[in-house]
């Protein structure tokens, strides 16, 4: 008696767990892209704002003698 008390009291923790525990939400997958023009970064933002969620508007990732250069997008899918 005292064996299948424990044995149901086991299945119950484990089940229990797995009430409480969850399906882990998918993670989102970054992308880095990087623009030589501000306008060629803002034109590629607004096409990935349509599928995705934008990370981070065209930064300036580079200079060259104090003007931008580059420009970085980060992306979330």
């Amino acid at each position: 008696m005292k064996r299948k008390s424990l044995k149901a009291a086991a299945v119950a923790a484990v089940a229990g767990g797995l009430l409480f525990a969850g399906i882990q939400p998918a993670q989102a997958t970054q992308a880095v892209y990087y623009y030589e023009s501000l306008g060629t970064c803002s034109q590629a933002a607004d096409r990935y704002a349509q599928s995705a969620t934008i990370e981070q508007f065209c930064t300036v990732d580079a200079y060259i003698n104090g003007v931008p250069y580059r420009w970085r997008l980060m992306v979330n899918f």
